[in-house]
């Protein structure tokens, strides 16, 4: 049979005790914001290139989409991703 370590005892208590008294730490940690940062970034810009010029794929992108509808929707959902990455970078 498996013995808990006193440092994994604690622990648990500790966590028990947040959830019973609603005190919970959701807050992101560092390295969370440094990997996110970059991609929000990314999308911020290659969305509305694909939304605004889906006919010059093949120009700037390492392949070319299509049909053009196609591009627009990938840039419109690359485009709401990095508005819900930037929310949650600073409220979260």
């Amino acid at each position: 049979m498996l013995q808990s370590s006193p440092k994994l005892s604690k622990f648990i208590l500790k966590q028990e005790a947040n959830l019973q008294s609603n005190n919970r730490d959701d807050r992101l940690i560092p390295l969370t914001r440094i990997a996110f940062t970059p991609l929000a970034i990314f999308t911020a810009i290659f969305g509305p290139l694909l939304f605004l010029l889906p006919h010059q794929t093949a120009q700037y992108w390492a392949w070319e989409i299509k049909p053009e509808m196609s591009t627009a929707w990938v840039g419109v959902g690359y485009t709401f991703g990095a508005l819900a990455i930037w929310t949650i970078l600073n409220f979260g």
